[in-house]
């Protein structure tokens, strides 16, 4: 068995249109979200029991970062909020795979709690700026 604590997977942000290889340090507390939505496919057929298959797949990435004006990631991640532009994410999810996409920015919180570090705390969702480049589970390499 061979278990990792969350600090040794690792968070890439770069460039939106390929694989990033930026290795985002600055970032705690990360989240990738996977769900599936539930399509119904109840029939006659089921008889009294509602039946479902799996639909598609809705992803978010959720992290915080501690503000720090020498840090580049936090450079593009707000330029990307601004400017509405995508950028590329690859999270290691710990387990021999990577969840890997151009992604949206689409919360940029800034957070001031008084016994903390100011922090930003970021959402992300995917999207495709090439079609040859969909968001999918991949290996790490």
């Amino acid at each position: 068995m061979k278990l990792k604590l969350g600090f040794e997977s690792k968070l890439y942000i770069g460039a939106a249109g390929a694989t990033p290889t930026n290795e985002a340090k600055n970032v705690k507390d990360v989240t990738i979200n996977l769900e599936s939505a539930e399509v119904d496919a109840t029939s006659r057929q089921s008889g009294k029991f509602k039946i479902y298959i799996p639909g598609l797949i809705d992803a978010s990435l959720e992290f915080k970062m501690n503000v720090d004006e020498d840090d580049t990631v936090l450079g593009v991640i707000r330029s990307a909020w601004m400017g509405r532009t995508p950028v590329a994410a690859k999270i290691d999810l710990g387990d021999g795979m990577a969840f890997d996409s151009d992604m949206v920015v689409t919360n940029f919180n800034n957070e001031q709690s008084l016994e903390d570090v100011i922090s930003y705390s970021v959402t992300m969702k995917p999207t495709m700026t090439d079609t040859d480049r969909p968001p999918q589970i991949v290996s790490v390499s």
